[in-house]
């Protein structure tokens, strides 16, 4: 932990029985009315010891730990003091990515360690930048996106090139990884690279595996009619083979779902004949087959959330007015982006 700053190490809980005469026979009049628990009065430690107890001499404290049962451990904090990995009493863990500057949550996952799971909506890479000429070396920090990426025969898995991130399409946010014809993004977790704690580590075993979901769009060229099916022109490869889109298209977005290699080396491949086809993936996210996700993607401006993805990477969006104040919450799902609720606001003119 960092310097001068005290956080909770553990947490436990005190396990006793409580008082309660209603189910007594005959129940005492002083505590239960009517044969019924009395609500005010019941429900008391019978005892309680606490954790710590003062020496009858000197300056330490001796501990007591009957009747107390550990509950969670906290793992990892970053350097904002975000909580980042706990475990339980049953050795599940739980886990949090962050983003934009180690500021927000941008995923959280169940039953999954914190080098055990990753997601990306391609958002931060520029971060509270307007442009995308306003980052033109692509991502400030290899470490903090976790993975590295690279274009096709480039072996060293470099950052994201600038002309990779687009803000022409996006499933969530602004932006999406943009690949043109015959063109391979590979993904492989960061190495030699020890302090990175958001990088993604490949499972104990190789026939493990992880699962992969991704939003894939692809743009027609000018003059042919929309695609129904996006599988023909975009697939993830790993050692289990090919992952290809398959569902409804909704709103022009197709999703990829399935299990990928323990050792979590993958590409985004685009299939399209000719340079004509644009294809877009975006709300990249990976952990353990056992494991929940949920993700967040926040607007790098003014940090509010604009959507949340669930368990199955299908988006809630969140739509506000000029003055910041919530208008619209829409639901993705199989049939479509659904409008559960609204709300306008106005004044009164006199």
């Amino acid at each position: 932990l960092y310097a001068k700053v005290w956080r909770p190490d553990a947490t436990y809980s005190y396990l006793t029985d409580r008082t309660g005469t209603a189910s007594q026979s005959p129940p005492s009049s002083l505590t239960a009315i009517n044969d019924h628990t009395n609500i005010r009065k019941d429900g008391l430690y019978t005892n309680f010891t606490p954790y710590w107890t003062p020496a009858t001499a000197g300056n330490n404290w001796t501990a007591q730990p009957t009747n107390w049962q550990w509950r969670e451990t906290l793992d990892l904090v970053n350097t904002n003091g975000m909580t980042m990995q706990t475990h339980d009493v049953l050795d599940r863990y739980n886990s949090s990515k962050m983003g934009y500057n180690n500021q927000f949550v941008i995923a959280s996952t169940s039953n999954a360690k914190f080098e055990e799971n990753f997601f990306t909506g391609f958002e931060d890479y520029y971060y509270n930048k307007q442009t995308l000429s306003d980052y033109p070396n692509g991502h400030q920090d290899s470490c903090y996106i976790g993975l590295g990426i690279g274009l096709q025969n480039d072996n060293t898995y470099n950052n994201i090139p600038g002309a990779m991130v687009s803000n022409t399409e996006a499933h969530t946010g602004r932006f999406s990884l943009y690949l043109t014809a015959s063109q391979t993004a590979y993904f492989a977790p960061t190495t030699g690279q020890t302090s990175c704690l958001t990088g993604l580590a490949p499972l104990p075993s190789p026939r493990d595996s992880f699962l992969l979901s991704i939003w894939v769009h692809v743009t027609p060229p000018q003059g042919m009619d929309p695609l129904l099916d996006f599988a023909p022109y975009a697939q993830v490869r790993s050692a289990f083979g090919a992952l290809v889109p398959t569902g409804p298209v909704i709103e022009g977005w197709q999703r990829v779902s399935g299990f990928i290699s323990g050792d979590a080396i993958f590409s985004l491949e685009a299939l399209s004949p000719d340079k004509s086809f644009l294809t877009y993936f975006d709300d990249l996210r990976i952990h353990p087959k056992d494991a929940l996700m949920v993700s967040h993607v926040y607007n790098s401006t003014t940090f509010k959330l604009t959507e949340n993805l669930d368990e199955n990477n299908y988006f809630t969006r969140y739509k506000y007015n000029k003055e910041g104040q919530l208008e619209l919450i829409q639901k993705e799902t199989e049939k479509g982006i659904l409008t559960i609720q609204s709300a306008y606001q106005a004044t009164q003119k006199h």
